[in-house]
């Protein structure tokens, strides 16, 4: 399958993981749909956090660097979508956020639904932006992911 393919299977069971999670934790302790995506995001949160502590990787290792954006990217929907209350369960869904520097591309698609794989974005990205991309998902510097993603963020 190859490595990109493995870490697309990794982000979506990153995703069933913190859906069952937040599932189990709100059943029955509230009525909201907002408990529920504030305990996802949460969950995603100590995903991402806990998954670049526990692997050793560097920056060359496109597909665990497009894990680790994958999930902040699931992260920030969500919790822009908890700001606008405008949350939904597709928001829910496994997203995955592909780099290529050869080609400049930056491509934002679903892993899961009825059709999976719907591209929500297509985007020209400076190779030199994914190449500190990469360095900053390897040191965990949030910070700038933040700034370099948001309008990735905003348009996904």
């Amino acid at each position: 399958m190859g490595k990109r393919k493995i870490g697309e299977l990794d982000t979506v069971a990153d995703f069933v993981s913190a859906r069952v999670f937040s599932a189990i934790s709100t059943y029955g302790n509230t009525e909201t749909q907002e408990e529920f995506f504030k305990v996802l995001y949460v969950s995603l949160k100590k995903s991402y956090l806990i998954g670049l502590k526990a692997f050793d990787f560097g920056p060359n290792d496109t597909h665990k660097v497009e894990r680790g954006l994958s999930l902040h990217l699931a992260m920030e929907r969500i919790f822009q979508n908890l700001q606008t209350n405008s949350c939904s369960y597709t928001q829910c869904y496994a997203v995955h956020l592909y780099l290529n520097a050869d080609k400049e591309m930056c491509v934002v698609f679903t892993l899961e639904g009825e059709p999976s794989q719907i591209i929500l974005l297509t985007k020209r990205m400076p190779r030199e932006l994914i190449i500190q991309l990469s360095g900053a998902v390897t040191f965990n510097n949030l910070k700038f992911i933040e700034e370099a993603l948001r309008d990735v963020v905003e348009a996904a």
